[in-house]
C-alpha cells in the first residue's frame, strides 16, 4: 500500500491537505531565527542520560524570536485568504497583535518552553469556549492563536532538530515517552529496519528518537496485557497502539510496508481515519494535529 492510495481512499482528506500544504510552503520560504542552546557538551550528555530536555529557559538565555513572529502574522494572512467565513475575527486577531508583538513573543516562548500561558496577564480567554456556527468564540480564538504560534516555531526548531539529531548518537538518548530536544509529545510513531525499530516523531520540533517496541510514551506503560493494537482491514502496515492505563493512543507506520514517503506531519493527516478509529473507541489523542485537531470525532 502506498499513501497516495490512502488518500484515493479517502476523499475527505483533499481540502485538509490542501490546507497543510499551505502551511508547508509559508514554512518552506520562511528565514528561521537563530535560537542556541547554551549548554557545554558535558551538560548536554549529562541532560540526554537523564533524560531532561535540553530546551528551558536556563539552556536559552537570550531567544529572540522576530522571524517565529513574521511567520505568524504571514500564516495568519494565508488564513484570512482562505477561510472568508471568518475574516472579520482573523482581521481582528491581526490587528491586536500587530500591536502587541512583545505579548505575542512570550506566547510563543511559553510554548517554545513548556510553560503556561498567563491569559489573565495577556487579557485572553481560556481555551476552548465555543462560537456560533461560522464563527470564533472567545476561547477558539485562544486556540487558534496557540495554534498559530506552535507552526510558526516549527521553521527555527526544525534547524535545530536537524543539528541535534546531526550531532547526537542515537544510543545516548534514554527511552523516554518525551522529546529529547524540546521535552513535547510525540505525534506519531513509525517501524523501520530488520527488527522494526519504533520511531518517535516530535509534535513540536519534528525530532526522532527510539523507543522500546511495546509501551505507552504517554504513561510509560509495559504492560502488555495494556498495551493494544487496532487495524483496519486491507490497510497492512498501519495501526493504533492504546494503552489501557492512561488511555490515551499513538498512531504507527511500518515503512517496511507503507511506501511512497512523506514528511511525518503529513502522514499524520493522511492517517486522520486511524484518529477517527481510536476516539470511536474513547482513547484520547495527546497533541494537536498538523492542522490543530486533536478530537476528531463529532459527537
Amino acid at each position: 500500500m502506498t499513501l497516495k492510495d490512502l488518500v484515493k481512499k479517502n476523499p475527505f482528506l483533499e481540502e485538509m491537505i490542501n490546507f497543510y500544504n499551505l502551511i508547508k510552503q509559508i514554512q518552506d520560504e520562511a528565514v528561521p531565527d537563530d535560537i542556541e542552546i547554551n549548554l557545554s557538551s558535558r551538560k548536554i550528555a549529562d541532560r540526554i542520560e537523564k533524560g531532561i530536555p535540553l530546551i528551558d529557559r536556563n539552556s536559552m538565555k537570550r531567544v529572540a524570536l522576530p522571524r517565529s513572529i513574521q511567520t505568524f502574522f504571514d500564516l495568519l494572512a494565508m488564513v484570512k485568504e482562505e477561510k472568508a467565513g471568518i475574516r472579520p475575527a482573523i482581521e481582528n486577531i491581526e490587528k491586536r497583535w500587530m500591536n502587541e508583538q512583545a505579548a505575542l513573543e512570550e506566547i510563543l516562548k511559553s510554548i517554545l518552553f513548556r510553560e503556561e500561558v498567563d491569559y489573565r496577564k495577556l487579557k485572553m480567554p481560556p481555551p476552548g469556549r465555543l462560537g456560533p456556527p461560522g464563527r470564533l468564540g472567545s476561547g477558539e480564538e485562544t486556540d487558534f492563536i496557540l495554534f498559530l504560534g506552535r507552526i510558526s516555531l516549527w521553521p527555527s526548531l526544525e534547524k535545530l532538530a536537524y543539528q541535534f539529531e546531526s550531532g547526537i548518537e542515537q544510543s545516548l538518548i534514554r527511552e523516554n515517552g518525551l522529546c529529547p530536544l524540546c521535552g513535547s509529545s510525540p505525534e506519531i510513531a513509525e517501524l523501520r529496519g530488520r527488527e522494526g525499530e519504533r520511531i518517535l516523531h516530535c509534535s513540536l520540533c519534528a525530532t526522532r528518537w527510539r523507543y522500546r517496541q511495546i509501551g505507552c510514551p504517554f504513561c510509560g506503560n509495559e504492560n502488555q496485557k495494556e498495551i493494544e493494537f487496532y487495524y483496519i482491514e486491507e490497510e497492512e502496515g498501519l495501526r493504533v497502539d492504546t494503552c489501557e492505563g492512561c488511555r490515551q493512543y499513538i498512531k504507527t507506520i511500518d515503512k517496511r510496508k507503507i511506501t511512497g514517503a512523506a514528511d511525518p506531519r503529513l502522514e499524520d493527516l493522511i492517517t486522520i481515519h486511524l484518529d477517527i478509529l481510536a476516539q470511536s473507541k474513547d482513547y484520547l489523542r495527546q497533541t494537536p494535529n498538523p492542522v490543530g485537531l486533536t478530537r476528531c470525532v463529532i459527537e
